[in-house]
Order: structure tokens, then C-alpha cells, then sequence
């Protein structure tokens, strides 16, 4: 009788430790490498999470992050659109579950913002002023009103032109009325502006 209860509380016990199993959803994903070089890959994945540590799977990518690395080794940044999953210096991997998003519609120019602008992927409108050495502000229509103050500091070209913004981060621009800013290092966020 002792047996039976030792051996049923065992069971017991070890099934409170055995952790569920994490539903796999197909996703899609978009890897951007830190390195400015390397262009971004898109590319359908699947998506598990299981008390807080993240895998995501592909035919040729496979990634790990633990819970317990949170905050240490990589970075965590949830939306409503996407999950996104940065290792410093490396990569930012950004997860969209259930497919592809779909594109967005451009915003409307106005006379206050004229230029068709992107921040990353998010569509906007922007103005550009004029500033100091040659520079220019940027200024975006969208949430609050992200901007940029930008000044170059290597020499004039329309291929990569080294910028640097207010805050210290560099930048390679390239064209000229419509242009490209890539930053260099750092997140590899990309501005885009397209004049009329």
C-alpha cells in the first residue's frame, strides 16, 4: 500500500514538472544583419515559444533564445506586428506570425510634409531644413514626429556619403533630391525619402 502511494505521488510530481508543449506557428521573418554589407533576408519560418524562451526554425536558419538571456545576450521587442529579437552588433531577427505582412499604403504629401518617406518599413511623410555645415534636419509626420539632424562628415558623393546625426550614430547616404540613409553599425535602420 505504501509502495502504491509513493510510486502515485512520484507520477504526480514528475508530471507537474514536465513543460507543456509550445504550439508551433508559421511565421514569416526578416534577418538584418548588423553588418551594412550583407542584404536583408526574407524568408517563411516557424515560430515556438515555451515559458518565455523563443525558437524559430527555417530550411536554412535556426534560432535560439532562452528566457534566462533576456536582457543579456539579446533584446526583446514586442508589437502588435511583429516580435523582434536583436543580438548587438550582429543581427535583428523580426518575426511576423501567421505570413507575410501585407504592404502598406502610402501616407498623403501635404504641404507641412512633402516628401513620401519610410522609416525602416513604416511608411510616412517628412521635411527636410537645411542646418549648419552643410546638413539638413529631417523631420517625420508620423507618431511623435520621430527626427533626425544630420551633418556630413566625409566628403560630398552621391554613393555613401558618411553622415553623422545628433545623437552620434553614422550613416552612409546615397542620391541625391530622393536618397537613402543606411546606418552604419548599430541596428541597420534604414531611411528612405522620395521626392516629388
Amino acid at each position: 500500500m505504501l509502495r502504491s502511494v509513493c510510486l502515485t505521488s512520484a507520477l504526480i510530481a514528475g508530471s507537474l514538472v514536465v513543460p507543456a508543449k509550445a504550439e508551433i506557428v508559421k511565421s514569416f521573418c526578416v534577418l538584418s544583419r548588423h553588418d551594412h554589407t550583407i542584404p536583408v533576408e526574407e524568408f517563411d519560418c516557424e515560430f515556438r515559444q515555451s515559458q518565455g524562451t523563443v525558437q524559430v526554425t527555417s530550411t536554412r536558419w535556426s534560432f535560439l533564445f532562452p528566457a534566462a538571456e533576456q536582457g543579456k545576450t539579446f533584446q526583446r521587442d514586442n508589437s502588435i506586428e511583429r516580435i523582434q529579437l536583436t543580438r548587438e552588433g550582429d543581427y535583428t531577427l523580426s518575426i511576423y506570425q501567421g505570413g507575410k505582412p501585407a504592404p502598406k499604403t502610402a501616407p498623403k504629401v501635404s504641404k507641412a510634409y512633402p516628401l513620401l518617406c519610410w522609416l525602416n518599413t513604416v511608411a510616412s511623410t517628412c521635411k527636410t531644413t537645411p542646418t549648419a555645415k552643410g546638413g539638413f534636419r529631417l523631420e517625420f509626420s508620423h507618431a511623435d514626429k520621430p527626427t533626425y539632424t544630420l551633418t556630413p562628415v566625409g566628403p560630398a558623393t552621391t554613393d555613401r556619403q558618411e553622415m553623422v546625426d545628433s545623437t552620434g550614430t553614422r550613416w552612409a547616404m546615397s542620391g541625391h533630391r530622393s536618397f537613402q540613409l543606411m546606418e552604419i553599425g548599430g541596428y541597420g535602420n534604414k531611411i528612405e525619402v522620395s521626392a516629388p
